[in-house]
């Protein structure tokens, strides 16, 4: 779906009833939208997109992980569930795979040697700050000071795929990090999240770079 006068396309990815969560999708560029080359819904919460860019398949997954509807082991249980899921889904769909069983059909015959994971959306998990020099997948730069449960749940599913949460490697102030506020204005919390490899760099946006 092309959105009128904004040079973006919207990639829309379900849910296909109204009584599935909320919907998910992806804004792509329009200088971007010719290297799309799928865009899938792999289940009631995640979405899958590939970006073919030359020699490289970005594969991209938008998530929207289940809200806090219980407390305690119960919660753990259900986030843990959600995890082991995605990690499996990861697990099936390796980019460079993809690239050996369909790169003629994708990319004309050109040979596509690098692959690369990037998950965005939400995640509803509070990773916190770094707590010590041995979680390689978080920076110096998290938001708050209390990481829940579900944040740890989250940081050990990253650490087993070697995957990064890219804005805590950039420093800004933290009225620009929180991504979520409560109804009466005074609870701000950083749930929304984008992990991606190591290899896959990202840069400052704000700064313009």
């Amino acid at each position: 779906m092309d959105l009128v006068n904004s040079g973006y396309r919207f990639f829309y990815a379900g849910p296909e009833n109204t009584t599935a969560p909320s919907g998910r999708g992806f804004f792509v560029s329009s200088r971007f939208a010719p290297y799309v080359g799928a865009s899938e819904r792999e289940n009631d919460r995640i979405s899958r997109l590939d970006l073919w860019m030359g020699e490289h398949i970005i594969r991209c997954f938008s998530i929207y992980a289940p809200p806090s509807s219980c407390f305690g082991a119960e919660d753990e249980e259900q986030y843990s569930k959600f995890l082991e899921e995605l990690c499996t889904l990861l697990q099936q769909s390796n980019p460079h795979k993809i690239c050996l069983n369909r790169r003629k059909q994708w990319c004309n015959g050109a040979g596509v040697s690098k692959g690369h994971i990037l998950l965005l959306g939400d995640f509803n998990a509070k990773l916190g700050k770094k707590e010590n020099e041995a979680e390689i997948c978080i920076g110096q730069y998290g938001y708050g000071d209390v990481r829940n449960a579900r944040g740890r749940l989250l940081i050990e599913f990253c650490e087993q795929l070697h995957l990064r949460a890219s804005a805590t490697f950039f420093k800004t102030r933290s009225g620009r990090k929180w991504t979520w506020k409560s109804p009466d204005g005074i609870t701000r919390n950083c749930i929304d999240h984008i992990f991606a490899c190591p290899h896959l760099r990202f840069s400052n946006v704000r700064k313009g770079h």
